[in-house]
Parts: structure tokens; sequence; C-alpha cells
């Protein structure tokens, strides 16, 4: 959930307890569910847990914010948990499952989204509320597979016809105006270390003379064997 002041990559656990009927403003979107769902009593925010923009990516026991907000809920400091969406709670739906299952039936705990309100609990009299919800799940990952796949054929292509596709540039090479062009000085420098090497010289010994002469590496640092072997695969 994003916070006034921090970045829209970020995701915020908010923790809710429904003691007390002071609503603690400036929470954002968490907020805004909370004053929504409970416009008499609301809910009391306990705690504010910022995760990373790369969190959903990670699983259940390497997200430390998640793991902290269901502790709160476990330990009885908070009743429930509140995200921005649910497909920002995962990117995988086996993942959001996973999570949604240690909120309900391990720590006992309510979980909420700012768009949907309650996500409620699964219910065997009701299996159509576990399908829905798994099918918006597949189709949250679904969308966000087929991005992926859409900027990565968009970068090939870029590739393909010569432009910059992202990612780290080559020895060798630079950017200018967004396409790929050779770097002369960087180029009379691999051609040099293609000449050593065939000249008998180890890979260690070329970097420490490079080094001893003060040639700085791509990115103005220290040459090691391994930028040395790099520029030798990708001479032309």
């Amino acid at each position: 959930m994003e916070v006034p002041g921090e970045p829209e990559a970020r995701l915020t656990w908010a923790v809710t307890s429904p003691k007390g009927d002071v609503y603690e403003q400036g929470y954002g979107e968490a907020g805004r569910l909370s004053e929504g769902q409970h416009p008499r009593a609301g809910h009391h925010i306990v705690g504010m847990f910022p995760e990373e923009g790369r969190s959903g990516a990670l699983d259940l026991e390497d997200r430390v914010a998640l793991t902290a907000a269901i502790d709160m809920i476990a330990g009885g400091k908070a009743e429930g948990l509140v995200c921005f969406s649910l497909d920002r709670l995962a990117r995988e739906i086996t993942v959001q499952e996973a999570i949604l299952a240690k909120v309900w039936e391990e720590v006992g705990g309510r979980f909420f989204t700012t768009d949907q309100g309650e996500i409620l609990r699964d219910d065997p009299d009701d299996p159509m509320r576990t399908a829905m919800r798994k099918m918006a799940g597949v189709m949250y990952e679904l969308d966000r597979r087929l991005v992926v796949a859409r900027l990565r054929r968009g970068r090939r292509l870029k590739a393909e016809r010569g432009g910059f596709a992202g990612g780290g540039v080559r020895y060798g090479f630079a950017t200018e105006r967004k396409q790929l062009v050779p770097d002369p000085v960087e180029r009379e420098v691999a051609h040099r270390i293609r000449r050593l090497h065939r000249g008998g010289l180890s890979i260690r010994r070329i970097a420490d003379q490079l080094n001893a002469e003060q040639i700085p590496a791509k990115r103005g640092g220290a040459w090691h064997p391994t930028t040395v072997a790099r520029v030798l695969r990708r001479i032309p």
C-alpha cells in the first residue's frame, strides 16, 4: 500500500485492532479502508510495515515486513492485516494462498484490502467464494506474465535492430541517443587484451598489467580476471 512520501513501489502492511474508536489519520489507503468499513468505531492502526518493491516476488519466509506484521496478530497485539490490493499480495497464486492461509488458519487473523474490504476466509458451504478468489489470483498472475513477455519481446526486437535494450553495456561500446555505438578507446583496449592473451599472457597477468598501467575497467574500477575473461568472450 502506498504511504505519503514513499515511493509507489513500496507495499505497506497495516495491522489493525478493533479496540478504541479513534482512527489514526495519515495512513493513506489503509485509513480510508478502515474508515469505510467501520465509519463509527473505526479500526485503530497499531503498526505499519513497509516492504520493498520486489517483495511480491519473494516467498512468505523471505518477506521480513509481512512476517513481522503477522507476528503481531499471532501475539494478540492486532486483529487483522491490511494491504493495498489482492493483486499486490504476491506474484504467484500459490504464494497468495499460502499468505492468506497463514493469516486465517495459523494466527486466526482477518485480511483486508483497500479496494475490496475484508477478504473472507474459506467457507465449505460457499465454494464459489474460494473459486472466485483463486480465479482472480490466476488472472493477476497471467497479466503479470503477459507484461513480462511483452517487455522481453520488445527488448529482444530492439537488440536485433541494433538498439540498446537495457542492462549493462558491454566493454567496447557506449550508448548514444539510446543506441549502442562503438567506443574507440575501449575497443582498442579490448583488442590489446586479445593480443596479450594470444601471446601467452594469462588472464590474471593481463588484469595486473592493465591495473599497473592505470587503465580503467568499464565503470572506472580495477580489472579482475573475471572482467578480462568477459571481454575476451565478447571481442568480435
